[in-house]
């Protein structure tokens, strides 16, 4: 069985993952956001956005999550589920939102 770093409740209570594996991949592909993982489940827990891409995974996002140098920067968390418990696969700062289709958006 995969090691958890960290489990956490979405939006609608789901019970989402980040694994050892996925972890691994966010060192090697993203190594900023790893100072940010505090920040990564409290986007997972109360995103300012959700869009879901053509193949069916969802984008939690929230600009300004962080402080410091990436604060103007949107925090994006990569997140697969299946059945009843959701995976995150990647996170990362990026400049614009997400693309796709709009599943949900926090008023004001």
């Amino acid at each position: 069985m995969p090691r958890i770093i960290f489990e956490v409740l979405d939006r609608d209570g789901v019970p989402v993952r980040l694994t050892e594996e996925y972890f691994r991949h966010i060192e090697k592909g993203h190594p900023e956001i790893v100072a940010y993982l505090d920040q990564i489940q409290a986007v997972i827990r109360a995103p300012s956005l959700v869009t879901i891409d053509d193949d069916g995974v969802s984008h939690l996002t929230r600009l300004g999550a962080v402080s410091g140098r990436w604060q103007n920067l949107y925090l994006e968390v990569v997140v697969g589920y299946s059945g009843k418990h959701g995976q995150v696969f990647t996170a990362l700062f990026k400049k614009v939102p997400p693309k796709g289709r709009l599943i949900w958006m926090r008023k004001g």
